[in-house]
């Protein structure tokens, strides 16, 4: 019965156009192979044609880069980033941090998406039964939050799921768990 009051509850759910913009941190947990690393990606520019994520990743080993995306990958790719790789890369065919649109567009027109959760390695999974529940964060050190966001899990495998906020203009990723597991902790905004 909590779950599902939980899950409808959307009443005190914030817009993401309120603290998604330049500048803003988001803070991910990974756990990646049981190794566990603190994601910590700067919106360096969140635009309809463009987008640049500068991330840093701290574990037991620190890496950071830059991730640029252009308009044809924001509307356009049909997979998730597998693999921070340290230094300016373009991306290409992957989405990172948000949904392309048309990921997004294929959970709301048909309920399910085929997405590329490897591209190194050919790994494509079908993702379906979208759920819409309300998901908590921390947000600017001690206020509590909530998303109105939507699960999606994988057909073949139920250990794969995405967790995006439910909003076309910016489908956060929240939690993402492929062959890796991220999930959003803190927001901080300026």
């Amino acid at each position: 019965m909590a779950l599902m009051l939980f899950s409808i509850n959307p009443i005190f759910a914030i817009p993401p156009n309120n603290i998604l913009k330049k500048n803003t941190n988001l803070i991910y947990d990974v756990n990646y192979k049981g190794s566990n690393y603190e994601l910590t990606v700067t919106i360096n520019k969140l635009a309809k044609n463009s987008q640049e994520f500068k991330w840093k990743m701290i574990g037991p080993q620190t890496t950071e880069g830059v991730l640029n995306l252009n308009e044809e990958t924001i509307n356009n790719a049909e997979g998730v980033v597998h693999f921070f790789q340290e230094g300016a890369i373009d991306m290409t065919n992957q989405c990172a941090f948000f949904l392309s649109k048309k990921i997004f567009n294929d959970f709301k027109n048909s309920n399910t998406s085929l997405i590329s959760t490897d591209i190194e390695n050919n790994k494509k999974n079908i993702f379906y039964f979208p759920v819409k529940h309300t998901q908590s964060f921390q947000y600017n050190n001690d206020i509590f939050k909530e998303f109105n966001c939507i699960t999606v899990m994988g057909q073949d495998n139920s250990d794969l799921q995405i967790t995006y906020v439910d909003d076309a203009e910016f489908p956060l990723i929240v939690k993402l768990e492929v062959d890796w597991i991220l999930k959003l902790k803190s927001i901080y905004s300026k």
